[in-house]
């Protein structure tokens, strides 16, 4: 992220940062399709293959980030000095921004863990059906992640964008709590409507993160604050397969409506977040 913020200003980090997550889903998908043939074969050759074939492609990627030409240190304005200490933990407004991050991040939880058991224990949808659902948000992703930066801006309007995805995701959580006891075709069907549901949450939540997380850091210190951001998936990776385990999971259809209500709740709380970010800005500009 620190390395995108040279790259652009403004709204195009976020178009440059999309871009670059559409190609990690593209590659992901790669990367799945060639497991399954390893899989398929079932072979130690097959796996030695694909366990050295993975190793080779760090050494690829390394060659292409080898290319970046060096970048001086960030000018600081004339007259001014670098703050000292890690100013970022000290910026409240983002630190807070971080925290919601992280529980918004938690949809990735639901999507890797909570929907694939969910499928298997709990619906008569057909295992299989699993793959179709991964299959929905991969290639949304691939595919509509760098349109959806369309729908951002400034700072203000990138929360609201957060507000709509945390919508977007809470209905998502109730659709998937219908697919319990439906027969198999109207289960699957319910499920493909809450995975495109699903996906445009994240989509709009992904852009309007970006732009965020850019917008309130102080320039020339982009480094420390996407470091600091950065932070919001380590919450959701520790505390996401608990939080999701112990509802969506425990509880059933209850524990999806409490995950949405989280996940509405967490977008909710974005916009007057930024307006008293941006009133504390201009106090200091004053």
């Amino acid at each position: 992220m620190a390395l995108i913020s040279r790259f652009g200003e403004g709204e195009e980090r976020v178009r440059i940062r999309a871009f670059q997550r559409s190609v990690a889903n593209l590659g992901m998908s790669v990367g799945m399709g060639i497991a399954a043939i390893a899989l398929a074969m079932d072979t130690r050759t097959a796996y030695l293959a694909m366990v050295l074939g993975n190793a080779a492609s760090y050494f690829v990627a390394a060659l292409f980030v080898m290319q970046f030409p060096p970048m001086p240190p960030v000018a600081l304005p004339s007259g001014s000095q670098r703050p000292s200490g890690l100013v970022a933990l000290r910026d409240r407004h983002f630190l807070v921004a971080t925290v919601l991050g992280g529980f918004m991040s938690m949809q990735f939880a639901i999507q890797n863990i909570g929907v694939p058991l969910w499928i298997v224990q709990h619906t008569n949808a057909p295992r299989w059906w699993v793959a179709v659902v991964f299959l929905i948000n991969t290639v949304s992703v691939v595919l509509l992640q760098v349109r959806f930066t369309k729908v951002t801006g400034d700072l203000t309007f990138s929360s609201k964008v957060f507000r709509r995805s945390g919508l977007f995701i809470g209905l998502a959580c109730v659709l998937y709590s219908f697919a319990k006891g439906a027969s198999p075709v109207l289960a699957c069907a319910i499920l493909v409507i809450a995975a495109m549901t699903d996906v445009v949450g994240e989509l709009l939540g992904s852009a309007a993160g970006w732009s965020i997380s850019f917008g309130m850091a102080v320039e020339g210190m982009q480094g420390q604050y996407q470091g600091v951001y950065s932070l919001s998936f380590g919450i959701a990776n520790i505390f996401g397969p608990l939080i999701v385990t112990s509802t969506a999971l425990a509880m059933g259809r209850p524990g999806w409506w409490i995950l949405g209500a989280m996940f509405v709740a967490t977008g909710l709380a974005y916009p007057p977040l930024i307006r008293s970010h941006l009133k504390q800005r201009e106090r200091i500009l004053d």
